[in-house]
């Protein structure tokens, strides 16, 4: 009997994806550097051999595939990072464009799976997270040291299985637009009820820039989606946003630890974290060589001030707007923002004019993670 052992296009693109996302959303691969670095090659490997595959169609003349194609060039020309050995960021970038360039070409494949993998994955975090700041255990802190070796920024409740309430944020938000990109278009309970989880446990990171960015995504993406006049859209989400805000008002009454975060809002807290002498530092460096900048990976390699008498150096701006501008000048820095505002318009457009569910789950997870993206990168990294 004669074994088929060809591989389907479909089958190679998901390999794709899951290698990208395993050692994203599996926390310990992501601090192991020689298994990360496999993932990137093997990665790397089966993108060219889709490429090759159908070097036909390899269409740099679209427009969308060009624009990201030349952001290539601020990375790898007049870089500090590579000038210094540190090939990781830059290898892991260009692993991941070649991705997009080699799944592009096969324009009837469904991403649903991998957004579905998404979800299960962050769902590790999402019920760590709620479990851990209801001061429960069930033997899982046993289990997040499996994870991490300890938390060197939050609390239990705030980091999860992660060493970091910021990588524990990232996760949670990317797994509950997931869920709310499949709830929006099935209606389905368990995508309702774990998009809502993915909200409760994004309270309790304390982190305000994801939480903020994660709600204005999905907020937009139902505006968008929605086909009623303005008049209704209006009176409609004034009705929601009331009813809202009452719930929320009675949650915080009923379970006033649930808004920590909210402490972060007033004078309890910095209310940027400091953030302000990294902004100083990359607009200044920005100023120094404003149209090419100082080169990819200045700004982390370069930075050593002091602030309240702690001295800071080897950071990132947590401003990817502010960085660009001091590591690839205005140039690099339109090269990066004009693909991303254009993608951006292209997904709103292609969202409006679908009329049926065919790709809309990928529709809405796009958008609102471009969004998210977009937002999140004014305080981030």
């Amino acid at each position: 009997m004669k074994i088929d052992t060809s591989i389907s296009t479909g089958n190679l693109i998901s390999l794709l994806g899951i290698i990208i996302l395993v050692p994203m959303l599996i926390y310990p691969l992501n601090s192991a550097g020689s298994v990360l670095m496999i993932s990137e090659f093997v990665l790397v490997a089966i993108a060219i051999f889709l490429m090759v595959r159908k070097i036909n169609m390899f269409v740099i003349k679209e427009k969308l595939v060009f624009m990201w194609l030349v952001t290539i060039l601020p990375v790898v020309v007049n870089s500090v990072s590579i000038a210094n050995k540190q090939f990781g960021y830059a290898f892991l970038f260009i692993s991941i464009l070649f991705f997009f360039l080699a799944s592009i070409q096969y324009k009837g494949y469904s991403f649903k799976n991998l957004i579905l993998l998404i979800g299960i994955l962050s769902c590790i975090y999402i019920f760590s997270t709620i479990i851990f700041s209801f001061n429960l255990d069930f033997g899982l802190s046993k289990l997040a040291l499996l994870f991490r070796s300890s938390i060197y920024q939050g609390t239990l409740g705030s980091a999860g299985f992660t060493s970091h309430y910021s990588h524990n944020s990232m996760y949670i938000a990317l797994g509950t637009i997931a869920w709310f990109s499949f709830a929006s278009i099935t209606k389905k309970k368990v995508s309702i009820v774990l998009s809502l989880l993915g909200i409760v446990a994004m309270l309790f990171t304390e982190k305000r820039g994801p939480l903020i960015a994660l709600i204005i995504s999905m907020m937009i993406a139902i505006v968008i989606r929605d086909k009623d006049s303005f008049t209704k859209k209006i009176t409609k989400y004034f009705i929601i946003g009331i009813i809202l805000l009452v719930a929320i008002y009675i949650a915080y009454l009923l379970f006033p630890f649930m808004f920590a975060v909210l402490d972060r809002f007033n004078g309890n807290d910095n209310m940027l974290s400091n953030r302000q002498y990294l902004w100083q530092y990359a607009w200044k460096s920005f100023e120094s060589s404003p149209l090419f900048g100082h080169g990819w990976g200045y700004f982390a390699n370069s930075l050593n001030i002091t602030v309240d008498t702690v001295g800071v150096s080897n950071m990132n701006a947590h401003n990817i707007y502010l960085q660009l501008l001091a590591d690839t000048g205005i140039i690099g820095f339109l090269i990066f923002i004009v693909p991303m505002i254009y993608t951006l318009f292209v997904s709103i457009k292609l969202i409006r004019k679908n009329t049926n569910k065919l790709l809309a789950t990928e529709l809405v997870f796009s958008l609102c993670f471009q969004i998210f993206f977009l937002m999140y990168g004014f305080s981030g990294n």
